[in-house]
């Protein structure tokens, strides 16, 4: 997961504005960020804004609404509705699943129209994830993978549904 963050913050520059969900692999990604200047980060992650409410550089919005106390996040109408004045270069997505014909997915269906919104919301998808991630279907739906412009996940992951979603020019980045 360290080696994906690390990819997937390589990707910022100077001025991004950015959108992250919750997810260990975004908190590292945001973690990886400390040096990146005049950053702006809109999240329902308590634990990032937890993380990085610190760093000088990086001005943190954090969406109001209801709390998952044991996830450590914000979803629900307060949420979405916050989110809907905001527009961000690029978002950085933590999922529990991609596959082809299932979409994208989340075990947390408080969280997937969070997600689902933030994705409306930017320029650019990149979705982070390790290999168990990859040919997996989890619970919520988020949306399918179209419209997603870069996959960043392991070696070890399933290569045959790796092939399948870079047919949907879907950039591939594996670490």
């Amino acid at each position: 997961k360290r080696r994906i963050a690390t990819e997937a913050s390589r990707l910022i520059v100077d001025g991004d504005t950015l959108m992250v969900n919750s997810g260990t692999t975004t908190l590292l990604t945001v973690k990886a960020l400390r040096n990146v200047k005049n950053l702006t980060i809109v999240t329902n992650s308590i634990s990032i804004v937890q993380e990085i409410g610190h760093y000088g550089n990086i001005h943190v919005i954090l969406l109001g609404g209801n709390i998952d106390h044991w996830n450590q996040f914000t979803y629900g109408d307060d949420a979405i509705n916050q989110l809907n004045r905001y527009r961000a270069d690029k978002l950085i997505l933590s999922v529990d699943g991609i596959k082809l014909d299932s979409g994208i997915t989340t075990f947390s269906h408080l969280e997937a129209e969070v997600c689902r919104q933030m994705a409306e919301r930017v320029n650019k998808i990149i979705i982070v994830g390790d290999y168990t991630k990859i040919g997996r279907t989890s619970f919520s739906y988020i949306r399918s993978i179209d419209g997603v412009d870069m996959l960043i996940s392991d070696k070890k992951a399933d290569k045959e549904e790796l092939d399948k979603i870079s047919k949907r020019n879907i950039e591939i980045r594996l670490v």
